[in-house]
C-alpha cells in the first residue's frame, strides 16, 4: 500500500511539473472548475484507466451486527435426576463426545433405595397377583366373599400401578428394570452413569470429584456447533428490507474464519427494550474445522434478490466520495487544444452496491458508450483542487 502512495505521489508531482510547464510555454484551452486536463501518457503515468458504465442488475446488501447462538435442539444442560457423589469423571472440557458416550459416575444411596422399593413393590405385586387370582377362583365356585375379592383386586392394581412408576423412574435413570425383575439373585447397582444428551462438545464442566451433584447442579453443558443460529439486530429503519429465506454472509469479526453462509429464517415481532433493534434468525452452519461457540461476535451481511431491473453500475474504483456525496470523473468525447483528454467531476446518486460495483444515477443524460476514470481518482481530484487554488485554466 505505501509502495501504491509513493507513486501515486511522484505521478502527481510529475503532473504538477508537467502542468506549469504548459502553462508558461503555450496558451491552454480554457477549463472550468469542475474539469480537469490529462494527456495519455499522465493517466498511464497514474495507472487511471478509462471504463463504461454498464447495465447489470446487482444484488442489495445491508450489514448488521449480531452473536452466534446454538439452535435450542443442538445444545444441553446435563443434570442427574436423583442426588449422589460424584464417583468418576471422564471426558473434559473441549471434547468431542457422541449421544449416550459416558460423561461422569455418581455413587448414589438415593438410587439403592429406590431399586430396593423397586423390588419390594415387585414382590408385593407378585403377592398380591397369587391372591387375586386365588379370590376370583373362589367367586368362581360362589366360596368368597365380593367384598374380599374386591379388596384384594384393588390392592393388586395399586401395586401393579406403583410397579411401573418405580420400574418408569429406574429407566429414566438409565438402569435397565427388565435385569432386576429377572434376577434370582439381585445385584444393587451402587453408582449411576450420566451419559451424554447429545452429541457435541462439552463447552463446561464445573464439577470435581467428590461434589454433591443434587438434581439442580450443573454437571456439563454440551453444544453442536453444525448447526447455528446468528440473532442480528436490525434497527427498525431498515427492517422493511428483511425477508425470510434471504441470504446472508456471516463474517466472525473476532476470528478468522471462513465467510459462512446461512438464511434468514425468523424475524421477531417487538424491538428490544435494551438494544431498541428487532431481533433477525439467521441459521447457517460451521465453517469445515473451524470451532465456532455461542456468543461469538459477527457481522452478516443480508443480500436482497429483489432488484431485477438492469441499472446502470460504475466499479468502486470509479467513486469518489465527499462526505455523503458520490462523484466519477467523465471523460468527455472532445479533447482540447492540446489534444488532451477532458475529465470532468459529475455527481451521482448510489442506490444498491457490492463489493465490486456501485449502482449509480446521474443527474445529467448519461448512455452506456459514456466514459469514466477509474482508479486513482482521488490523485484527480487532489490536482483539480490545486489547479483551482492557484487559478490554473
Amino acid at each position: 500500500m505505501i509502495k501504491h502512495s509513493l507513486k501515486a505521489i511522484f505521478a502527481l508531482t510529475f503532473l504538477s511539473f508537467c502542468t506549469s510547464q504548459e502553462k508558461t510555454t503555450e496558451d491552454t484551452s480554457k477549463r472550468s472548475a469542475d474539469e480537469i486536463f490529462m494527456t495519455d501518457e499522465q493517466l498511464k503515468n497514474l495507472s487511471i484507466s478509462i471504463t463504461n458504465p454498464k447495465k447489470k442488475a446487482i444484488a442489495s446488501f445491508l450489514s448488521f451486527n449480531g452473536k452466534v447462538k446454538p439452535l435450542p435442539n443442538l445444545q444441553a444442560t446435563v443434570t442427574t435426576d436423583i442426588e449422589g457423589k460424584i464417583e468418576n469423571i471422564f471426558v473434559k472440557e473441549g471434547q468431542y463426545v457422541k449421544k449416550g458416550s459416558p460423561l461422569i459416575s455418581l455413587r448414589s444411596m438415593a438410587l439403592i433405595e429406590l431399586q430396593n422399593e423397586y423390588l419390594a413393590s415387585r414382590s408385593e405385586a407378585d403377592f398380591l397377583k397369587i391372591e387375586f387370582e386365588r379370590q376370583a377362583e373362589l367367586r368362581k365356585s360362589d366360596v368368597g366373599s365380593l367384598a374380599d375379592f374386591q379388596n384384594t383386586e384393588s390392592k393388586y392394581k395399586a401395586s401393579i400401578g406403583k410397579e411401573k412408576a418405580i420400574r418408569a423412574k429406574l429407566e429414566l435413570l438409565g438402569l435397565d428394570s427388565k435385569l432386576l425383575a429377572d434376577s434370582r439373585e439381585v445385584e444393587i447397582s451402587k453408582t449411576l452413569i450420566i451419559r451424554a444428551p447429545i452429541d457435541g462438545y462439552i463447552l463446561i464442566l464445573p464439577v470435581s470429584i467428590g461434589m454433591l451433584a443434587a438434581t439442580q447442579t450443573t454437571l456439563a453443558q454440551i453444544v453442536n456447533p453444525s448447526d447455528l443460529m446468528a440473532h442480528v439486530y436490525v434497527y427498525d429503519k431498515d427492517i422493511d428490507m428483511i425477508k425470510e429465506s434471504q441470504e446472508v454472509d456471516i463474517d466472525f469479526i473476532n476470528a478468522s474464519f471462513p465467510v459462512a453462509k446461512g438464511r434468514v429464517v425468523n424475524i421477531e415481532r417487538g424491538i428490544d427494550e435494551n438494544t431498541k433493534a428487532i431481533t433477525v434468525h439467521v441459521q447457517f452452519k460451521s465453517p469445515p474445522k473451524c470451532l465456532v461457540l455461542p456468543d461469538m461476535n459477527v457481522k452478516a451481511t443480508i443480500f436482497s434478490k429483489d432488484d431485477e431491473d438492469l441499472t446502470f453500475t460504475v466499479p468502486n474504483s470509479a467513486l469518489l466520495k465527499e462526505d455523503d456525496s458520490h462523484f466519477v470523473y467523465e471523460v468527455l468525447d472532445k479533447r482540447d487544444t492540446k489534444k488532451r483528454s477532458i475529465l470532468r467531476k459529475m455527481k451521482v446518486n448510489i442506490q444498491d452496491k457490492n463489493d465490486e460495483v456501485a449502482e449509480v444515477i446521474f443527474k445529467n443524460e448519461f448512455m452506456e458508450n459514456s466514459k469514466i476514470a477509474e482508479n486513482n481518482v482521488m490523485v484527480l481530484e487532489a490536482e483539480r483542487m490545486r489547479l483551482n487554488e492557484i487559478g490554473v485554466e
